[in-house]
């Protein structure tokens, strides 16, 4: 029969668990901070949003404008028709309003950024394990 031998397997087993528990930081607490410096530098947002629906998983939501601007735009209409005589007595006739900007919404400046700051993170993380004994 066969007979296998490998000296150094647990070295192979010490490299692969350290990657493992990088990979595991890297999941759960480096990727979200990054996310956030990128959102306050880059994006200036005041009050970074993120979001963690579970341990591996980090999002932000990116608006057109402001997340109030449409609610705003339409309390302020209702209240102006209450308070308005003319509005109730001659009905206006309704002003279609034209399309959505085609430009995305985020923009390919700030795309990159995140790119590059993702890229530089795995880059710093993904090394190999050089010196186990």
């Amino acid at each position: 029969m066969f007979d296998l031998q490998v000296e150094g397997a647990d070295l192979i087993a010490d490299k692969l668990q350290q990657v493992k528990d990088k990979l595991d930081l890297l999941g759960k607490e480096t990727m979200p901070e990054q996310l956030v410096v990128w959102q306050t530098e880059d994006m200036n947002r005041k009050y970074p949003n993120i979001q963690k629906p579970d341990e591996k998983t980090a999002f932000t939501l990116i608006w057109p404008r402001s997340r109030l601007s449409g609610q705003r735009e339409r309390t302020r209409g209702q209240r102006a028709r209450a308070f308005s005589l003319r509005n109730l007595v001659i009905p206006r006739p309704r002003v279609v309003t034209p399309a959505g900007s085609t430009r995305p919404i985020l923009r390919e400046v700030l795309f990159g950024t995140l790119c590059l700051r993702m890229r530089t993170l795995l880059q710093v993380t993904m090394e190999w394990p050089k010196n186990i004994k």
